[in-house]
């Protein structure tokens, strides 16, 4: 199996970005400072915790595992694919950490 390794980088990137968000919104959920906005994933979380990381884990590893086949038809559209999810996760993380920095009052004096 080759998969190009600007895939695997982002794919890897993506892994960190989806349990930095699935510990993010954990961290909102339990300070109840904030909520989910996906509907699948509040009711995940409505479940527990681990059982929302599972339902994560199972997203990433179907996305991954179509970015993989995409990528033996065109590792570019892959690559574009994978960056891209990369960016809306980066987003997510940014809106992630201006609320906690938001919240922390030492932060403001």
């Amino acid at each position: 199996m080759n998969v190009n390794r600007s895939l695997v980088l982002s794919l890897a990137l993506l892994a960190v970005l989806n349990v930095l968000d699935w510990a993010m919104t954990w961290f909102w959920l339990g300070s109840g400072l904030g909520y989910e906005r996906n509907p699948v994933m509040r009711w995940a979380y409505e479940q527990g915790p681990w059982f929302a990381l599972f339902l994560k884990a199972a997203g990433y590893a179907a996305c991954a595992g179509v970015l993989v086949a995409v990528s033996r038809v065109s590792s570019r559209l892959a690559i574009m694919a994978a960056r891209a999810a990369n960016l809306a996760y980066l987003v997510i993380a940014g809106w992630h950490l201006a609320g906690v920095f938001m919240a922390i009052p030492w932060a403001w004096r």
